[in-house]
């Protein structure tokens, strides 16, 4: 099976890292193919250790950047960037032919969208 993890970042030392890193190491060891995306990771190194098998892909959308600006400026910023990280990630998806996508971040609030296509299922 081709599965599908999407963080925010990885450069944290916290639970939920820790688990999801677990998690994706297992499958990579049982033979699944494991893709692990973040979208806010920037140059950070990964906070845990993964088995050489996953493939960790940034698709650089770095939402907390958007604090900077006035409210009207980050609205359209924000749409802008929610439909780069939209066609990123359904790229990513189809690129990979990914089976099974897992997030555990406010990206879920974009997964709706996602499954109106019927190609992801979480």
């Amino acid at each position: 099976m081709n599965f599908l993890f999407v963080l925010s970042s990885f450069a944290h030392a916290a639970g939920v890292e820790r688990v999801i890193s677990e998690k994706m190491n297992y499958l990579a060891e049982q033979g699944h193919h494991v893709v692990f995306a973040t979208y806010e990771q920037g140059q950070h190194p990964l906070i845990f250790p993964l088995h050489p098998a996953i493939r960790h892909i940034d698709l650089r959308c770095p939402y907390f950047t958007l604090y900077r600006y006035p409210l009207f400026i980050r609205l359209l910023k924000a749409q802008f960037m929610k439909r780069v990280f939209l066609q990123r990630l359904q790229a990513l998806i189809d690129e990979q032919s990914i089976d099974i996508l897992v997030t555990t971040t406010n990206a879920s609030m974009f997964m709706g969208e996602m499954m109106k296509t019927k190609r992801v299922f979480c």
